[in-house]
């Protein structure tokens, strides 16, 4: 048999050939797999960021939520205008323009947001291959946060002191002793009981008493209310104050390290209260204190309420506090770190008389509470700490999972300890979802059906109407 010279230099052409399509296809696969994954990114900051400010606002004398055009709109939504944005800013997905599909969960606040994009290739357009399509999906629910024991480790979000110097100091009722066994102490110094969503258990802070929270999450002044006050009992008087470091390069570690500081700024003023209506005598007051030796007009806050960074006090014309600096030139406070609160050590509130039938709203009745400080529970009784514009990823099989049809998915019914099997977990006149985003006594509509006067929302995982405190036995 002859043997047929140069057989082996076609074939290496070949092989040529064949390798560089191999490396052209391997590079094109990097180059897609790096868009997607950019992409798949940009798709999750969107949902994340979108469900985060689907919040209750005040407008006028009206709550309300959102329409649903400000979140899915692809073009001026909330959803569609940051996902825009996050392809602006990177250089690896600049060229997609695909449009977005946003789709709304009203109910559960929860958001999902779809893209599928034709990207070019490079090497494979040789071979005739041009685009490729790829896709990318995410879903994103609205979840306050709570404090929690386990962060940080091992005192949780409240701050304790030593020495002679206190970040928290919980008061024995005025003119009584830990070893006086005629008198009545304070029962409810656990802060245990400040830990979580609202569950009825409050931390009572002693007349005069006060607490300081090193939030585990970022407090945000964000579109409408930015965080909560859950207080339980009688509707009693305290402070709010909101904290930042002063200097970020030297922030605040405990009493004994106190780095440059916390500058504090009134909040209290901002409150609108829940479960009455807002128009009657109860939310901010101004009052007399005594601040570093001198007397000054501070405003406390009585009750359960809903509080906004941003908002603006005025009295008598002139402005408080309007999130900017107000008179006092206090900086603007968009990002807190920190809360304390006091209570106003007085022995007064508001009595939270409950709602009767569709025609008797909520009302709060002006009273003195005599003795107070000398009860199992003195001072503001303080149940939770809700902090807003936050939300986590779900799956897209949970977006759509809703197995007691009640607008409320599972996976956000259970976050919460609902019954996802239940649309009235608790069993009473309220389904869940009007009662968990805020319903009107009223009509019995949720507060985006029928907005009025009245903010009563509450977590539905027992009867709680008016806002009921146990204590511990």
């Amino acid at each position: 048999m002859k043997k047929r010279k140069g057989s082996s230099v076609i074939i290496l052409v070949f092989s040529i050939f064949a390798l560089l399509g191999l490396a052209s296809f391997v590079l094109d696969l990097g180059l897609i797999l790096n868009q997607r994954y950019e992409l798949q990114k940009a798709v999750e900051s969107a949902a994340l960021i979108s469900a985060s400010e689907f919040e209750i606002y005040e407008q006028g004398n009206n709550f309300r939520v959102p329409n649903s055009a400000q979140i899915t709109d692809p073009a001026t939504g909330n959803a569609g205008l940051h996902y825009r944005a996050l392809l602006d800013t990177n250089q690896v997905i600049q060229g997609i323009s695909d449009t977005p599909t946003i789709t709304l969960n009203r109910a559960s606040r929860a958001v999902r947001v779809r893209v599928d994009a034709d990207v070019s290739t490079y090497f494979l357009s040789a071979l005739g291959v041009k685009t490729i399509r790829i896709r990318a999906r995410a879903a994103a629910v609205n979840m306050p946060v709570f404090l929690s024991s386990r962060f940080p480790v091992p005192t949780g979000s409240i701050l304790n002191g030593n020495g002679t110097y206190f970040d928290t100091e919980i008061k024995q009722p005025l003119g009584g002793t830990t070893t006086d066994t005629a008198r009545v102490f304070n029962q409810n110094v656990d802060f245990d009981n400040i830990y979580g969503p609202p569950d009825g258990l409050a931390l009572s802070l002693g007349p005069g008493g006060y607490i300081t929270l090193k939030l585990p999450a970022t407090l945000v002044d964000g579109k409408g209310f930015d965080f909560a006050i859950h207080e339980r009992g009688h509707a009693e008087g305290y402070y709010v104050y909101a904290g930042i470091d002063k200097d970020l390069n030297d922030p605040y570690v405990d009493a004994l390290n106190p780095g440059g500081g916390i500058h504090w700024v009134n909040v209290s003023c901002t409150g609108v209260p829940l479960h009455v209506n807002k128009n009657e005598f109860i939310g901010s007051f101004r009052a007399n204190v005594l601040i570093n030796g001198i007397s000054r007009q501070d405003y406390r806050f009585y009750g359960s309420g809903f509080f906004d960074l941003g908002s603006k006090c005025t009295s008598a014309g002139t402005v408080i506090y309007d999130g900017t600096g107000g008179t006092a030139g206090a900086p603007r406070i968009s990002n807190v770190k920190y809360l304390k609160i006091i209570d106003d050590n007085r022995e007064d509130g508001f009595l939270i008389q409950p709602h009767y039938g569709l025609t008797n709203p909520p009302s709060a009745i002006p009273m003195l509470i005599p003795g107070e400080h000398s009860t199992f529970t003195p001072g503001a009784d303080m149940d939770a700490i809700e902090i807003f514009h936050h939300s986590r990823l779900i799956s897209l099989t949970d977006f759509s999972t809703d197995t007691d049809s009640d607008g409320l998915i599972d996976v956000l019914e259970r976050m919460y300890g609902f019954d996802p099997n239940s649309a009235n977990t608790d069993g009473e006149d309220v389904d869940d979802a009007a009662e968990l985003w805020g319903y009107n006594p009223v009509t019995g509509n949720s507060v985006e059906a029928a907005p009025s006067q009245v903010l009563f929302r509450t977590v539905p995982d027992r009867r709680r109407n008016p806002p009921v405190m146990r204590i511990e036995p």
